[in-house]
């Protein structure tokens, strides 16, 4: 009976000696797993309208360099079951050569000031074997090898509005987080659906500035950078993101007192000096005195009242940043305003263009700040209302007479006269 006894005690034994060896090898499997989990979450202010709360996620790896891009919707869940760039840009790291990954970098991303992450070459061995669970969701938690990483959330692209390079960078390590931008493409202004009318014709455009290409006229882009976020293996973190406005939002307003008997049918202007390209990594861009490499958009002011023959305008635009003249003695260059204003009366209609230098206007906010380790320049504000008090008025004599449309000058602020 004894022997029994002591027969079942060393079973039981042995059995907790297996048991806690195959925990251990549970949790040295969880620890050495090169993959951490990660959940999304956007706090979004009231500003921002539902359709543009989908936003582009970059995440750069800076140790063992690797990068991924997810798009995400507002409740920070993927939108598509690929990563962005799988359907749109191209393929996903490895894909391309069938799923074998080679290009996995050693190196670190430069600056940004962040540390170095130490993660052994064993690590780095069982993540090449690992590459098919590599940056998926799985039950809304995303896959991620672990280390240090920075973040970079940003509206999902526009029409007229490129980051050139995200192929390659998603693709590969040839290409380095920080040397991603905002990019503007020139368009033909023949195109610019600001002009298009309800035949599917274009509008003809007077160019009054010329030497300045166009540009897409642009929505709002919301953007947050996270840096220094270290992910360990086998965990989950959350990563909370509050998007705020990255472009300048412009408005412009204006007044037209009418004659009784003449109608407005529509306005349109152009700005000149907006900035084309901005980084992607700190939101800065290059400010040089001349405008060089600047644009111009045209944009549709609205009618915002109609009372007694006082038309009320205001001209909106959103960009990265806005150039003024270097002098109010300019007409041509960058911050010129172009309006055009087309009106009927008595059956016949004509068109008045003219042009404003806003350097008065502009130079009177803090539209820039000067980054001086970067030698580049950051939106201060980024709600911009010129204070213009521009006020014309057009008689019904000025419309049905037989004169040909012209350029009129523009009057001095604060003077009502005749555009």
């Amino acid at each position: 009976m004894k022997h029994h006894y002591i027969s079942y005690c060393v079973g039981i034994i042995l059995l907790w000696i297996c048991a806690a060896c195959s925990q251990v090898t549970i949790n040295d499997q969880v620890t050495q797993s090169p993959y951490a989990g990660l959940t999304f979450k956007y706090v979004w202010g009231e500003e921002v309208p539902d359709e543009q709360k989908n936003m582009l996620l970059i995440m750069n790896r800076v140790q063992y360099t690797q990068h991924y891009i997810e798009t995400l919707g507002a409740n920070g869940l993927p939108v598509a079951e690929q990563s962005v760039t799988a359907w749109v840009w191209g393929t996903r790291n490895g894909e391309a050569d069938g799923g074998s990954t080679t290009d996995e970098g050693t190196g670190q991303e430069e600056g940004d000031n962040t540390e170095d992450v130490q993660i052994s070459e064993n690590q780095e061995d069982m993540e090449a074997g690992e590459e098919s669970q590599d940056g998926l969701f799985v039950d809304g938690v995303y896959q991620v090898k672990a280390g240090e990483y920075i973040f970079c959330t940003l509206s999902t692209l526009q029409e007229g509005m490129e980051i050139p390079g995200l192929t390659d960078f998603e693709a590969s390590t040839a290409v380095s987080y920080n040397e991603l931008k905002f990019s503007l493409p020139d368009r033909d202004i023949k195109t610019l659906k600001e002009l298009k009318q309800e035949d599917g014709t274009y509008l003809q455009w007077v160019d009054l500035n010329p030497g300045y290409p166009y540009v897409e006229n642009l929505l709002p882009v919301y953007y947050e950078v996270k840096k220094n976020v270290t992910i360990n293996s086998g965990t989950t973190l959350e990563l909370s993101f509050s998007p705020q406005r990255l472009t300048q939002h412009f408005v412009i307003p204006f007044q037209l007192m009418v004659e009784e008997g003449v109608t407005i049918t529509r306005a349109i202007a152009e700005i000149s000096g907006v900035v084309k390209e901005c980084s992607l990594s700190n939101g800065t861009f290059s400010l040089d005195a001349d405008g060089k490499n600047t644009g111009r958009i045209v944009f549709l002011p609205q009618l915002v009242s109609n009372d007694q023959n006082v038309w009320k305008y205001e001209g909106s635009f959103d960009v990265f940043g806005l150039v003024p003249s270097i002098s109010d003695a300019y007409s041509v260059g960058p911050g010129i305003l172009q309006l055009v204003i087309y009106a009927e009366a008595e059956g016949k209609s004509k068109i008045f263009r003219t042009s404003k230098n806003l350097y008065k206007e502009l130079s009177e906010v803090s539209l820039v700040n000067y980054v001086e380790e970067l030698d580049k320049y950051q939106a201060d504000l980024h709600e911009v209302r010129l204070q213009t008090n521009f006020k014309f008025s057009i008689t019904r004599e000025q419309v049905t007479a037989d004169t040909e449309d012209g350029v009129l000058n523009w009057d001095e602020n604060e003077i009502e006269g005749e555009l």
